[in-house]
């Protein structure tokens, strides 16, 4: 009876190991994937801060490297200058 019962109580205490281990190992993994998530929404929101201001400088240029490039045509003549007007506003009645 007694071989019986440290049997039992071997096997309890086996099946109370591997409830803990599983326990730990799912804490672990839980924590890993809080982890990855709050360091990816981080990331994410660096992402667009570095994004916008990105955008915000390239277009910034492009219209001022569009800007100049006027200027330097109008500044060629007068006529220059009076067609690119005309064209400008025809151009701008479509756009409304």
């Amino acid at each position: 009876m007694s071989a019986i019962k440290n049997t039992f109580n071997a096997a309890a205490d086996t099946a109370t190991n591997v409830l803990t281990t599983t326990n730990k190992s799912i804490g672990m993994l839980t924590r890993l994937v809080d982890d990855a998530s709050e360091r990816q929404t981080v990331r994410s929101k660096m992402d667009m801060v570095i994004f916008k201001a990105t955008i915000h400088q390239n277009k910034s240029k492009e219209l001022a490297d569009s800007r100049l490039e006027v200027n330097e045509y109008i500044s060629k003549s007068d006529l220059h200058n009076t067609m690119f007007q005309k064209a400008f506003s025809e151009l701008g009645e479509c756009l409304n």
